[in-house]
């Protein structure tokens, strides 16, 4: 079983100001989505959902990207502990984790469930990411400007699997649907 995951957050991963700790903070969750999938593209499950921000901000830069405002999650938001504890319980049902870039959503999601005091359900699952690959850049051929190809974002992934864009994009839940449609894809021409 594969578990598909995207998170949006209320900023980037920052390094902390203390000199004498050189940690680096993870950004909060504003909306998770996860859908577990059967080996043969079969989606078994899905969760979307609003995280309630009990103790952060939204700020406006982040709500250009994925519209949701702090009014909005104060108001359809369900608590950060009943989220993730629904993402841990889907986790355990999976052998591997699929993210686009997942570099950034697994850290993410890690340090979430820290805050919360929940058991790490993931840390030893299969990642796999649907950016990070080679094997994905070379499909794409998106140029870089210094030479070589650049990492694909998965809108451009997406239009050059299928030869169009997909609604909704940085809605986590929109961007699990994609980054499943492109995982199996990329699977099927033996690119993955």
């Amino acid at each position: 079983m594969y578990l598909f995951f995207d998170v949006e957050t209320n900023g980037f991963p920052r390094r902390s100001r203390d000199p004498l700790n050189n940690e680096v903070i993870q950004p909060r969750v504003v909306q998770i989505a996860f859908s577990r999938y059967s080996k043969h593209g079969e989606e078994m499950s899905s969760y979307n959902e609003i995280v309630y921000p009990e103790d952060f901000d939204i700020p406006w830069q982040t709500v250009r990207v994925h519209g949701i405002t702090k009014e909005r999650a104060l108001r359809e938001g369900l608590p950060g502990s009943e989220v993730f504890s629904a993402f841990n319980a889907e986790a355990k049902k999976s052998e591997c984790l699929v993210a686009h870039n997942f570099a950034f959503d697994y850290p993410v999601v890690t340090a979430e469930l820290n805050r919360y005091g929940l058991k790490n359900e993931i840390r030893d699952k299969e990642p796999i990411c649907t950016m990070k690959p080679k094997s994905v850049k070379d499909f794409c051929a998106l140029p870089k400007s210094n030479g070589g190809y650049k990492q694909p974002k998965l809108i451009e992934l997406h239009q050059k699997l299928f030869g169009e864009s997909f609604a909704g994009a940085h809605d986590a839940n929109a961007d699990v649907k994609a980054c499943a449609r492109c995982f199996f894809e990329l699977k099927e021409r033996g690119i993955l």
